[in-house]
């Protein structure tokens, strides 16, 4: 069976006196991308008269016209749910489900009135609007919407069909409120009922819920005003997980009652309001407490071989067990291009970056008057430039971080100058080119890129620099103008253009050898759309791990929803690769 099988969740209304296929049924067929765990019970039952704690919960909308008259609630007496073994095809699907309510008429439910859920993996997703026109029966996307990371719109264009009548959207899964509003958005433009279900929250996330769940439902109710049609019955809401937890984070948990009026879970908006803005954490949940640190910004000067260079330095964070991360950025960035990120790192581990030569704040002297006598700033140079930098922060061993350029530079230290790295984190980083060819087409490249940043300004070269395909992914960025404005404000061009020369890949010995024997435990980190440095770092994963006997190098991570520059498009996911790779080595 295809592992990304479908779970369709078939819900029937019941009645004792007729057991038919209602007006409103609504089958849930959700995209499964995991191995399904084993079946429910055969019968499960929540009975809201004799357990008031039900895994429906709507969200009240107080005296708006929704809850008027007929429309005042969605009453749920009883929910049954089973679960059918996987079909392999729509046809078995249908069968399965056909015997199934055969079953259910030969032996009803004990309670007068209520709702019955199947759920069943069939194969694929192209199933879904097949199944609504051969059964005529609605049908409600789930985790087929949950599962989708980019594109929302393009993808759900393909359910426009009037079958699939509803939507279930977890906003922690899908990417958070804004992607959720605008699948929410999409659906009630579409005529569809839109419901907002919870994944494993504590008060405080389903207050939260609570009130973006009202926010739509009022969307909608204006959506259909305009749409001169009359609102639907109130929305069910999936906030049942607030059960699932043996205690919450709260001190005073979200008011979710019994209504006997409605015979159903409520949950109000405007408690849900009230506890958010006075929240109060339970100390008795507490394991650890944080006072965020100011990041410290200091400049730090060393003298290498006929150069003098003063660097900015960010700094934040204390250590716990002693280690010190150091991060590198790429080609014109700067060390606060990782401030979000050392401020997530810094409760447990002291976080610095540093701006490397004609980058940021960094300021480089040479030593006489002789202008063609001047050091080049080879790698072997810059290595040696930052060693004497990590030597003046911190006596020990450090965990180098780099990306792109600051990860040959991260690289080309773990492998040369292993005595100052612990461990190192290479992001979209490679070992250098082997072809003589290549390597010269490189240089001459790079070459007339330097002559054309002094010559034509930085704004041109910028402009012309991330137009290039590698940074596709990157221009699609929320921030990237302003990203892209933070680059326009280095000022030493002439030290930028010759690093840009000087430190060229075509110039840089090749590091694949090396990584055979290297002895530094390296993450390598890469985003699943650029292509390129994917390939890259999996035939540098295959020299460390398969012809380095010593090492045990950790799988390359692809962050999703990422191109070349992974921390800035995805900088969570880089944060959490780091951390279980520091975890990791740590315990090895």
């Amino acid at each position: 069976m295809n592992p990304f099988a479908l779970n369709s969740q078939i819900t029937l209304p019941f009645h004792l006196s007729q057991l038919q296929p209602h007006p409103k049924t609504i089958i849930t067929i959700t995209k499964r991308t995991h191995v399904l765990k084993p079946a429910l019970p055969y019968l499960t039952r929540f009975n809201h008269r004799q357990n008031p704690i039900s895994k429906v919960v709507r969200s009240s909308m107080g005296k708006d016209k929704v809850l008027e008259g007929k429309n005042a609630a969605l009453l749920v007496n009883t929910c049954i749910t089973r679960n059918l073994p996987p079909a392999l095809s729509l046809e078995q699907g249908l069968d399965r489900i056909k015997e199934a309510v055969e079953e259910l008429k030969a032996n009803p439910p004990s309670c007068s009135s209520g709702m019955y859920k199947f759920q069943e993996p069939v194969n694929n997703e192209e199933d879904i609007v097949k199944f609504c026109e051969e059964t005529g029966l609605a049908v409600a996307l789930d985790e087929t919407i949950n599962s989708v990371r980019e594109n929302h719109l393009q993808v759900l264009q393909k359910y426009n069909h009037s079958g699939v009548a509803a939507v279930v959207i977890k906003p922690s899964v899908i990417g958070g409120f804004e992607n959720a509003a605008l699948v929410a958005r999409w659906a009630q433009q579409q005529g569809k009922m839109t419901v907002v279900s919870a994944a494993f929250e504590s008060s405080l996330g389903l207050s939260t819920y609570i009130q973006f769940a009202r926010y739509l439902d009022l969307q909608n109710v204006e959506m259909q005003k305009l749409r001169n049609k009359e609102p639907e019955l109130c929305v069910a809401h999936g906030f049942g997980t607030y059960k699932w937890f043996k205690e919450d984070v709260m001190v005073e948990p979200l008011n979710i009652r019994y209504n006997p009026s409605h015979s159903s879970i409520e949950a109000d908006a405007a408690d849900a309001g009230r506890l958010l803005q006075k929240c109060q954490i339970n100390p008795d949940v507490i394991v650890r407490t944080f006072t965020h640190e100011q990041v410290r910004e200091y400049q730090l000067a060393v003298d290498t071989e006929g150069v003098s260079f003063s660097t900015n330095v960010l700094d934040t964070g204390e250590s716990i067990d002693g280690s010190t991360i150091v991060f590198l950025h790429g080609f014109l960035g700067a060390g606060r291009d990782w401030t979000p990120v050392m401020k997530a790192m810094s409760g447990s581990t002291r976080c610095i970056a540093v701006d490397l030569p004609g980058h940021g704040g960094s300021k480089l002297q040479y030593q006489g008057n002789d202008v063609s006598g001047q050091p080049n700033l080879s790698i072997d140079v810059v290595v040696d430039i930052l060693c004497k930098v990590l030597s003046n922060l911190t006596p020990g061993k450090v965990i180098l971080v780099g990306y792109s350029m600051g990860a040959r530079i991260a690289l080309y230290t773990a492998l040369k100058r292993s005595d100052k790295v612990e461990r190192a984190v290479i992001i979209s980083g490679s070992p250098g080119l082997i072809d003589n060819d290549a390597r010269a087409t490189r240089k001459a490249k790079d070459d007339f890129r330097a002559t054309t940043l002094v010559s034509n300004g930085l704004e041109f070269f910028i402009q012309t620099w991330y137009a290039e395909e590698l940074w596709a992914s990157f221009r699609s960025h929320p921030k990237f103008k302003q990203i892209v404005t933070n680059r326009l404000q280095h000022d030493d061009l002439h030290t930028l253009g010759k690093i840009l020369s000087d430190l060229s890949i075509g110039r840089q010995p090749s590091l694949w050898e090396d990584l055979k024997t290297c002895k530094v435990p390296l993450q390598l980190i890469v985003g699943e759309k650029d292509a390129k440095f994917k390939a890259i770092a999996r035939e540098m994963h295959t020299r460390i791990n398969h012809e380095n006997e010593n090492s045990n190098s950790p799988p390359v991570v692809e962050i999703p929803n990422a191109g070349h520059a992974v921390h800035l498009e995805n900088p969570l996911a880089v944060i959490t690769a780091i951390r279980q790779f520091m975890k990791r080595t740590k315990n090895t």
